[in-house]
């Protein structure tokens, strides 16, 4: 027994040692590709970032993600991220932040990466305080036609000096030839995760439409339907 667990030691101490040598190699090779990309203003290759993925642990793969992720937005790719090409780079472990970082940084060959203003300057929707999306719907409740609007955007929170530090999501109903609307009640629903999506409050209970379900509250077999909420 006392011979035994020196062994055991002794080999846990080897595999960790391994890993470890093994993990230094993989950012080694994705640092390596990272500069050499960077020197040709050509982006990150196909070959590089499947080489930093092949054969990694879960835990030096999560490691190794960051980097590829970090190195990508930084220094682009020179491939484009083509169907089968997806499908090669899933197969190595590619996670879905790495994929669109791909997506979204393809250079052709010979040009400059890009600056962090420049990136900073690109259009992101949920960055952007452009105008909501309106539409009229109308529905029948209680033997009667209700007409609402749909409203939906995102809206920016600023700070007192007027800058936006953050944005929501939103979707707003309004009830149309109500009255006044500066004397109307207004509802404010968020939803209370984590463990349940908004999609609850907004087609499960309070909005015009609903997902039709079962007596006993579960979700029936598909097709699924939407029907004018007669709660709402």
């Amino acid at each position: 027994m006392s011979k035994t667990i020196p062994s055991l030691l002794t080999f846990l101490l080897l595999v960790s040692s391994a890993d470890i040598t093994h993990a230094q190699q993989q950012q080694q090779q994705g640092q390596q590709a990272t500069t050499s990309g960077a020197q040709a203003h050509s982006g990150i290759s196909k070959e590089s970032i499947v080489r930093s993925l092949s054969g990694l642990s879960t835990e030096q793969r999560a490691a190794t993600m960051q980097f590829l992720v970090a190195s990508v937005s930084a220094n682009g790719v020179d491939f484009q991220l083509t169907p089968e090409t997806e499908q090669e780079l899933r197969n190595v472990g590619a996670s879905a932040e790495l994929l669109a970082a791909i997506r979204a940084n393809f250079r052709a060959a010979g040009s400059s990466p890009r600056s962090s203003s420049e990136r900073a300057t690109e259009r992101d929707p949920a960055m952007m305080d452009d105008k909501p999306v309106v539409s009229r719907h109308e529905i029948k409740v209680g033997g009667r036609t209700l007409r609402y609007t749909v409203t939906t955007g995102m809206m920016p929170l600023k700070s007192a000096a007027g800058e936006t530090e953050a944005r929501l999501f939103y979707v707003a109903y309004t009830a149309d030839n109500a009255g006044n609307k500066t004397q109307r009640p207004l509802m404010f629903s968020f939803n209370g995760g984590p463990g349940s999506s908004s999609v609850w409050l907004h087609l499960g209970a309070l909005g015009p439409r609903r997902v039709v379900m079962l007596d006993d509250g579960r979700m029936p077999a598909p097709p699924f339907r939407l029907v004018d909420n007669e709660h709402t």
